[in-house]
């Protein structure tokens, strides 16, 4: 289609049967196409849905009545200052517009996107290019990509990197998906998805557990079994609270029961049936070939079923019956002439409905609205000599000048930070404009030990997107050489503020996790940078990247408050 980097492929199999291609990557953007059935022609007019300098490695799954898109932003492969990060938005379309929590769009030039996942200051760093499965239990999974900080080469420094592949579980709090109700990538011994069966057997050999069942091959060489009219398990299944998924491939009504609660398929009609202890409902179901998922979930409340082409958190057709109790103990019975394979039974998974607790300042240490000018306290790393001071206002004309590579040219305004835990906040004028390219001027924050060991937070231009990068420089490893990368927080504005919340963990490291609003009490919270033990950095200031067109930034009420935050423990 001519557009530039068509990489990363992830199809979709939509509500309504359609199949649908997201691909692309930064230069060209995120894309949607609908597709033919067989998934290897496009069909109709392509959508782009993800921001050119923004996303790549699109993966959209079906949650309740929203799409969800979910796409990585910044580099994936800078070694231990890589800083890759997963955001989220949602549409009622596969072909999208995708909005965050604020009802903005992933492909905005000040671009939307709810954070899913990003480093949180454990040994993992750019955690990216996912893709989601949910296990027996109903309970959904992140499978990602990620580096360890403390050994994040293949081989030689700054040469390969060395990406191995993580699994965390994903939590659906507030109607988005966040890794461990926001806690971030794991580094020490989780709970296990669920594949076991309470029927006793594989999941994948379902035949021998059956009456009336004869044993077949299915399409992968496997064991699948074949009802030819009523199947009922040997094994008696324990009452209360239960969760059964099951393959199925045939064109007859078939119905799956677990005593009075039972979800009928019929592709004849075009509909999907649950009944529960307390009633029933209907609802349309789309043509779908081929094999097929069909869950029923029975709890004392209600009973749920659902159909997916794939089981790939697509599915087709839900549908809620309400129960009055709890089923009693009793055997599994699938009726009607259809193909059976992968059959689970098990306990549903409880959902994590509250998000982990993030950085809450307490009593301001320092209070600086540059009142009287610039304080004894402030000292400059480059000094410039057109910043100036008027109204309460720190005034920062910005010039052609990078803090990045070996040395830097940008200037800093930097002050003592105080020992233990601390956040310090500034608010930040920057008018970037929009859809124009302006790259790369910025300001924001900085902790700093040196011109080659820093981490700053700002407001930047990145070709015609706007965004708030976190940037980290530090030392490849190679001699001589340094490396920059940068993980995205989230949506720039013309005024912001920003804070670093920072602690130390029991190596001594410091550990800084950085944060943004644009109305000054709404916060957002991104990744963490951590710098050695031992150092004493610096928190200050800086402007710089670009001189045309002509723009100044300004800063005004910069603090540092007390703060018990601590980073995860995960």
């Amino acid at each position: 289609m001519g557009w530039y980097n068509t990489i990363d492929p992830a199809g979709l199999t939509g509500a309504d049967g359609q199949q649908y291609l997201y691909w692309g990557s930064y230069g060209g953007g995120v894309h949607v196409t609908r597709v033919s059935s067989d998934g290897l022609t496009p069909v109709g007019t392509e959508q782009k849905v993800g921001r050119s300098d923004r996303y790549e490695g699109a993966y959209v799954v079906r949650h309740g009545k929203y799409y969800y898109l979910m796409a990585s932003s910044a580099n994936c492969c800078s070694g231990p200052a890589t800083g890759y990060a997963v955001f989220a938005g949602r549409s009622t379309s596969p072909m999208g517009p995708f909005l965050d929590e604020d009802g903005v769009s992933m492909n905005a030039s000040a671009t939307g996107g709810k954070l899913v996942v990003a480093q949180n200051g454990n040994k993992w760093i750019g955690p990216g290019h996912n893709a989601m499965f949910t296990d027996a239990a109903g309970q959904s999974y992140l499978v990602y990509h990620a580096l360890d900080r403390n050994n994040a080469w293949l081989t030689t420094p700054g040469g390969i990197n060395r990406r191995p592949m993580l699994v965390d579980r994903l939590d659906w709090i507030d109607g988005w998906p966040v890794v461990n109700a926001g806690a971030g990538p794991s580094a020490t011994p989780q709970k296990a998805p669920t594949t076991s069966t309470l029927l006793g057997r594989q999941p994948w050999d379902p035949a021998s557990r059956f009456l009336g069942m004869t044993s077949v091959t299915d399409a992968q060489g496997g064991a699948a079994g074949k009802v030819t009219s009523r199947a009922v398990t040997r094994t008696r299944l324990p009452g209360g609270d239960l969760r059964v998924s099951v393959d199925l491939k045939g064109s007859a009504p078939v119905t799956v029961s677990l005593g009075s609660v039972r979800a009928t398929v019929d592709p004849v009609r075009g509909r999907l049936t649950v009944q529960g202890t307390g009633g029933e409902r209907t609802t349309s179901l789309p043509a779908l070939t081929g094999w097929r998922t069909l869950t029923l979930e029975s709890s004392r409340l209600s009973a749920t079923a659902s159909v997916s082409a794939e089981d790939l958190a697509d599915p087709a057709a839900t549908v809620t019956a309400p129960s009055l109790r709890r089923i009693g103990a009793g055997p599994l019975e699938i009726q009607g002439a259809t193909l059976v394979d992968n059959l689970t039974v098990a306990r549903p998974a409880a959902p994590v409905t509250r998000a982990v607790a993030t950085p809450v300042p307490g009593r301001t240490l320092v209070s600086d609205g540059f009142d009287s000018g610039i304080g004894s306290d402030w000292s400059w790393v480059r000094g410039q000599d057109d910043v100036t001071v008027a109204d309460g206002t720190l005034n920062w004309p910005l010039r052609t000048v990078d803090l990045s590579g070996k040395g830097g040219t940008g200037g800093l305004l930097l002050r003592e930070a105080p020992k233990g835990q601390w956040i310090a906040q500034v608010k930040v004028n920057l008018d970037l404009g929009a859809d124009t390219v302006r790259s790369f001027q910025q300001a924001g924050m900085v902790v700093y030990n040196s011109d080659d060991d820093f981490a700053r937070l700002g407001t930047v231009a990145i070709g015609d997107t706007r965004t708030v990068e976190y940037g980290r420089e530090l030392s490849s490893g190679a001699p001589g050489k340094v490396i920059y990368g940068g993980s995205i927080v989230g949506r720039s504005a013309s005024t912001m503020w920003m804070r670093i919340a920072h602690t130390t963990n029991r190596a001594g490291e410091q550990l800084n996790r950085a944060g943004i609003s644009t109305d000054g009490h709404t916060w957002k919270w991104g990744a963490t940078w951590t710098l050695a033990a031992g150092t004493q950095p610096r928190i200050g200031l800086y402007a710089g990247g670009g001189a045309s067109p002509a723009v100044t930034a300004s800063f005004d009420d910069f603090r540092i408050m007390a703060t018990n935050w601590r980073a995860p423990s995960i």
